[in-house]
């Protein structure tokens, strides 16, 4: 009887340890950027991003219609100069939209090479061709998206995991604070035309991928 319960200890002892490295792995490849991630990873870093662009929507589109106009949103965050400044109308100010900012820290969600402007941002000063109006639109975009979570994202929402090949200048078509204001149209992703959430590469900075999101227009 002893022997078998020594057994059963040892066998206890192995799946523990077992699972505990399991664990350890998974959890180090989620913070030092493995390429080599599984399906189910790479479905649930594209939800996480999906999800963050459906509340930005949500919160802006609350904004918009208790009193702020799409000029007026401001995506100022608590470390910048100006929060707080016509807090009514910033997007993560508790007095505005109380938003929640993302967590960055997963390299997981990013492509292999690093740019000033990677992660989230914003450009309130283009205009999407294929919105109602010709006046600027609000595009809230996930820049130097990793190439895996980019083709799961439009697979996700299109139903397709193609990631086109486009001519868009990221920087200048999505990011307002690195200057950016040309307009999405057609000609520069042709494969975008019509659509509100998509994911697309850049074809001539370094292949970065954006994870664009329409979230506002007139």
């Amino acid at each position: 009887m002893k022997y078998q319960r020594g057994n059963a200890l040892i066998y206890i002892l192995i799946g523990v340890a077992l699972f505990a490295a399991l664990s350890y792995t998974f959890s180090r490849n989620a913070s030092t950027g493995s390429t080599s991630l599984t399906d189910e990873q790479t479905t649930l870093y594209a939800h996480q991003l999906i999800n963050h662009a459906q509340q930005m929507e949500q919160v802006v589109q609350q904004m918009l219609m208790t009193g702020s106009t799409i000029d007026d949103i401001d995506f100022t965050k608590p470390d910048e100069a100006g929060y707080g400044t016509n807090a009514q109308h910033q997007v993560y100010h508790p007095s505005g939209g109380g938003m929640n900012l993302f967590n960055e820290s997963n390299t997981n969600l990013f492509g292999p090479n690093s740019y000033t402007w990677d992660g989230w941002t914003y450009n309130t000063q283009t205009n999407v061709e294929w919105t109602s109006t010709g006046v600027d639109d609000i595009i809230f975009t996930f820049l130097n998206i990793s190439g895996p979570v980019c083709a799961k994202v439009n697979e996700i929402l299109i139903g397709d995991d193609t990631v086109p090949v486009e001519t868009l200048p990221p920087r200048n078509t999505f990011s307002e604070p690195e200057g950016g204001n040309s307009d999405l149209t057609a000609t520069n992703c042709a494969s975008c035309e019509g659509k509100y959430h998509f994911c697309a590469q850049d074809n001539q900075v370094a292949g970065v991928r954006a994870f664009y999101n329409i979230i506002a227009s007139e």
